[in-house]
């Protein structure tokens, strides 16, 4: 067994997500960093099935920022991260970087975000 990051950068998609009814119903512009721990054999048997499928965990991750809305980016990344561990046994942990790009903020800002991690508890 190894232990190693599978990453997706950059993943972007217009999400129905913020603190007002108006940004909610509007919309923005999200960005999305995944850092996933992997446990598993990927490096030593070159097999797809001994890791992780980074572009499923990018869908995963597309999939609830498309066909959710929550007020707060800390949520919408908690629910992102809770997802990706009940989808793929191999993953430890998660790292979520959440950017909300153009804020609606009175100054000028590229974006705003959240970063955080959501790991797998033993039972």
């Amino acid at each position: 067994m190894a232990t190693y990051n599978v990453t997706v950068t950059g993943l972007e998609f217009y999400g129905h997500h913020g603190v007002s009814a108006a940004e909610r119903e509007v919309g923005h512009w999200f960005a999305v960093d995944l850092d996933l721990l992997v446990v598993g054999n990927g490096p030593l048997t070159d097999e797809l099935t001994d890791t992780v499928d980074y572009g499923a965990a990018a869908r995963v991750a597309h999939e609830i920022g498309t066909s959710t809305s929550y007020r707060l980016v800390e949520r919408l990344a908690q629910h992102m991260g809770e997802a990706v561990l009940a989808q793929f046994d191999l993953v430890q942990a998660v790292e979520i970087t959440l950017d909300k790009l153009a804020p609606p903020v009175s100054v000028p800002v590229r974006s705003t975000g959240v970063r955080l991690v959501v790991t797998r508890t033993v039972e």
